[in-house]
């Protein structure tokens, strides 16, 4: 659901798009660095060899971006890989650098709902600039504000308190949510699990011939 989600957000005709018309990731959605992704997104190349790298400068942020352009019926399947391999490369390294040892542990013990929202903020904004633990995080807040900086902040705010970092300190934290790209990674985790919650109940209600 949070696949679905993503989806509906970044570019809403994805959902129901069937055809083989080529689009192109950065204007027709939010894989913007999906070109450079395709080898690593653990998709069979029955899939990928239709997918085209491109690269440019963009004029909204002045730095370059490598989309794709992919047949508009495999973007449903390209969110879903996104969303799972920025999570698994990109998140899980940056707990690995900042936990060390402890790494294992803190994602075991994350809740689903808070697993939920570090893939939606993994997703958002891979990334981020260090923390500045002189400064406040709504003075730090921005584009560079990334699921690394989180990280580092409730770090920083664990050993400040003799405490260890917890993952799911995401959904309870009061200064992230000074913070677009938590503020925005909270709300499609709540549409993702209000959907299956629907889904759940009409399950219930309508036989399965009627499904």
């Amino acid at each position: 659901m949070l696949t679905v989600v993503t989806a509906a957000r970044e570019n809403s005709s994805s959902l129901s798009d069937v055809s083989m018309s080529p689009i192109e990731t950065w204007h027709q959605g939010g894989l913007d660095f999906l070109g450079a992704e395709i080898h690593r997104l653990g998709l069979p190349t029955s899939v990928t060899e239709a997918w085209r790298r491109r690269t440019f400068i963009s004029k909204e942020t002045g730095h370059r971006v490598t989309p794709a352009i992919i047949p508009a019926r495999d973007q449903v399947l390209a969110y879903a890989a996104q969303l799972r391999a920025s999570y698994t490369h990109n998140f899980r390294s940056h707990v690995n650098a900042i936990l060390g040892a402890r790494a294992d542990d803190a994602l075991a013990q994350s809740s689903r709902i808070g697993t939920l929202a570090w893939k939606a903020y993994s997703f958002l904004a891979p990334g981020g600039a260090d923390y500045d633990p002189r400064k406040s995080v709504a003075a730090q807040s921005g584009q560079h504000f990334g699921s690394r900086t989180a990280l580092l902040f409730l770090q920083h705010r664990a050993q400040s308190q003799d405490a260890r970092l917890a993952l799911d300190d995401i959904l309870t934290a009061p200064e992230l949510n000074s913070v677009e790209w938590v503020r925005s990674s909270k709300v499609r985790v709540a549409e993702a699990l209000f959907l299956e919650r629907m889904w759940t109940v009409t399950r219930e209600l309508l036989p399965p011939s009627e499904l």
